[in-house]
């Protein structure tokens, strides 16, 4: 039966149901659990704190970030104090630097202190290295020819600078003078980049004194790049038995063209001239070009459009990665492209040994090379041949 003091106790028990509801979440009633629970966790990491392996990992984990936070702090201070008072020189091959600087370092001595090398029969090859013993400045009693393995590093002294000189392996992993791709890392201590000049300077004065009494003849490799050089000995232009007037009038424009550059400069013409020497075989074709060379002291770079890997970009970057006051020459350029009625048979290519398909011969195209030789990107100041 409801009344009203059902209602009123039924009112008060809902009331403290309320308040023994919300008082567990209220502030003042937390903080004594808190006190009394971290104690305990504590107490109850307390074997793991105290155990040696982990404080031993702890000391370890601080003494390795305190090790390598001075590694890098020393590091970062040596690259400052290098990139301010160190000079480091760069020489890839294939360019006519590596050569200069090469060739001095050979004539200084540089490598005689190595006691790692590659052992080669002497050949008409260029190489750089140590003459084996007993043999004269030209190496004409030599009959070997020691070359230091890479990544040897040598230190030497030029006009009182500490230098220090190092090459890198090449493309192809060998340990002889003509990898492709290798380099010459040349670091000199000082902050002085005079220094270097000179350093060029008299490497290439030491290498063209070395080079009067031969011809340097540089060849092509499959990474695309003036990989190979050999020497010749130089040959007289009048040794030469030509018709009568052709190897005056040679000779004569060839001298001409290489002191006009200022003319062709004011006249706006490019500074070019290209020959195309035609005849039976054996008649003197490459002898002429050997004896002209010789006689206006250019250095021949003989270029196979058969070379593989070489295409109209890569022919473009060889004929432009070539000195001025050069000789370029294309030999049976006429081989270098099928006839019209002969398309159609290279189609179908024939196979190797392998049973796979041979390649074409060349790939350069013919307006790949027409656009080198007389395009408007075409080098000025070499001289061109072709047979």
């Amino acid at each position: 039966m409801f009344t009203p003091e059902n209602t009123t106790s039924g009112w008060l028990d809902s009331q403290n149901a309320t308040t023994n509801f919300t008082a567990p979440t209220a502030a003042p009633g937390d903080a004594p659990q808190i006190a009394v629970a971290l104690p305990a966790m504590l107490k109850g990491l307390e074997p793991l704190l105290y155990n040696p392996y982990v404080l031993s990992s702890v000391n370890w984990f601080f003494f390795g970030t305190i090790l390598e936070t001075g590694r890098r702090l020393w590091q970062f201070l040596v690259d400052k104090f290098t990139a301010g008072f160190v000079l480091t020189a760069v020489f890839d091959t294939g360019d006519p630097a590596y050569d200069w600087l090469a060739s001095y370092l050979s004539k200084q001595g540089i490598w005689n202190s190595t006691r790692e090398f590659k052992v080669t029969a002497r050949s008409s090859t260029r190489t750089w290295g140590i003459n084996s013993g007993g043999a004269t400045e030209e190496g004409e009693d030599a009959h070997a020819e020691y070359t230091p393995f890479v990544d040897q590093s040598q230190i030497f002294r030029f006009n009182g600078t500490w230098c220090q000189v190092k090459r890198s392996r090449g493309l192809m992993g060998g340990n002889d003078g003509h990898d492709d791709g290798s380099q010459l890392v040349l670091t000199l201590y000082t902050r002085n980049r005079a220094v270097l000049d000179s350093l060029v300077e008299t490497a290439y004065s030491q290498y063209k004194h070395k080079s009067e009494t031969d011809l340097t003849i540089h060849s092509t490799c499959s990474c695309g790049g003036w990989c190979g050089s050999s020497k010749k000995g130089r040959r007289p232009i009048d040794s030469l038995i030509l018709p009568k007037g052709l190897k005056k009038m040679l000779l004569t424009d060839t001298k001409t063209f290489m002191r006009s550059q200022a003319w062709y400069k004011e006249a706006g013409i490019q500074h070019k001239r290209g020959y195309l020497l035609y005849g039976a075989p054996g008649t003197g074709k490459t002898s002429t070009i050997h004896a002209l060379a010789s006689e206006l002291d250019l250095e021949i770079y003989s270029l196979s459009l058969a070379t593989t890997g070489v295409d109209d970009n890569g022919l473009a970057r060889l004929i432009s990665s070539t000195p001025a006051n050069s000789m370029i020459l294309i030999e049976d350029i006429d081989c270098a492209f099928p006839a019209r009625d002969k398309k159609k048979d290279l189609e179908i290519l024939p196979e190797d040994l392998w049973g796979a398909p041979a390649e074409k011969k060349s790939k350069i195209t013919l307006s790949g090379l027409l656009n080198v030789l007389d395009g408007v990107s075409s080098e000025e100041g070499r001289l061109l041949f072709a047979t």
